[in-house]
């Protein structure tokens, strides 16, 4: 294996996190995508949370520890790169709820609006008459809820920075896997940190996730060699393991085993591997369209339900054609909604902001 020319790019974590966007499409419809089985599917927001860590570390880390960059200026940036399609797919939600709810609840629908331009949870359920929305942090588009929790830690961890040793990631890290587990034992999943009377839960998830994301990043060697097999094995064997029935009896260890071996080990493996030229530049497009997959899937298909009326299909032919297109209608959407809305947005954006900063306190927001 030859090691590859260095880049701030990691293809191989970025085609994981393409591909793991799928099964979060497949999981909140899985009335469409009855053929698999998805039941853990919501331990994906786990990966992306490591994920999103690591690569954090690796864009900023250098920046903050020299002061080239302050805890205001990071988060700017952050704001810069998730603030856009988080708007869209806010907007596109707000026109799904507001076709689904009776006219006399619109005012709750104003009311989650106003919050979510501020990127603020909704304090009160926005509940259509099929009763799916009900005490959602972010009823308007629903997995908006980890972008709050992902903020919080990006709050923390440029603010308390210089605090951030290997020896308090490490803590923080194990009292949240403890956390976690017990959490697991004791009620056998942690689906939660969507709604407000789990949110503590979302916290305790990010805790985990982010940092450990931050830690494997110091940990790690930096070195990455070039092999196909082992690059598309990361990317694809994360996604597929999800669409296997597990077993009543084997949720607690698969969840544990998902959550505290295999998602670590992952990340480390996918930063370690990278494809070759073409198989880098499919991976790398997954990951341009992967955060536009995750913010818009839920107002696309919910539009598209409305407007066709499409539902599971009786035979498992048709399911499988049915669930093909709606993926490349939302990697299509997603795509396009990152080319000519999202990159040109952020481009202006960035202008003001180099317009105040010196030129090397500007970086490139990676792409989580």
């Amino acid at each position: 294996m030859n090691r590859p020319a260095q880049s701030d790019k990691y293809a191989t974590l970025d085609g994981l996190r393409g591909f793991a966007a799928m099964i979060v499409v497949m999981y909140h419809f899985s009335d469409l995508f009855k053929p698999f089985h998805l039941d853990e599917g919501y331990l994906v927001v786990d990966l992306f949370f490591v994920m999103s860590g690591f690569v954090i570390a690796s864009a900023y880390e250098g920046k903050l520890a020299s002061g080239s960059i302050g805890a205001r200026h990071f988060l700017k940036l952050r704001l810069i790169r998730l603030y856009p399609l988080y708007f869209l797919g806010t907007l596109t939600g707000s026109v799904g709820v507001l076709l689904r709810l009776p006219h006399a609840h619109w005012h709750l629908a104003a009311s989650a609006f106003s919050m979510a331009l501020l990127m603020l949870p909704c304090p009160n359920g926005v509940t259509p008459p099929d009763g799916t929305l009900a005490w959602f942090l972010y009823p308007l588009n629903y997995p908006s809820w980890s972008l709050l929790f992902e903020l919080l830690a990006n709050v923390a961890y440029a603010v308390c920075f210089r605090f951030l040793s290997v020896r308090v990631l490490a803590s923080a890290v194990l009292i949240s896997a403890l956390a976690l587990t017990l959490k697991v034992v004791h009620a056998g999943s942690i689906n939660s940190g969507w709604a407000l009377a789990s949110s503590h839960l979302g916290i305790v998830r990010v805790a985990y996730g982010f940092f450990l994301g931050v830690l494997l990043f110091r940990l790690h060697a930096g070195r990455r060699h070039t092999s196909n097999p082992i690059a598309i094995g990361v990317a694809a064997w994360f996604p597929l393991m999800f669409l296997v029935p597990v077993a009543a009896a084997l949720h607690v260890a698969f969840t544990l085993s998902i959550v505290l071996i295999f998602i670590p080990g992952l990340v480390w493996i996918g930063a370690s591997f990278e494809p070759s030229k073409r198989v880098r530049e499919v991976f790398l497009f997954f990951g341009t369209v992967s955060y536009g997959i995750y913010m818009l899937h839920v107002p696309v298909i919910g539009l598209l339900r409305l407007a066709t009326g499409i539902g599971p299909q009786p035979s498992l032919a048709q399911s499988l054609a049915v669930d093909s297109c709606i993926l490349l209608i939302v990697v299509v959407v997603a795509a396009l909604g990152e080319q000519f809305y999202d990159r040109p947005i952020r481009h202006l954006l960035m202008r003001g902001v180099r317009g105040r900063q010196p030129q090397t306190a500007i970086g490139a927001a990676p792409l989580n």
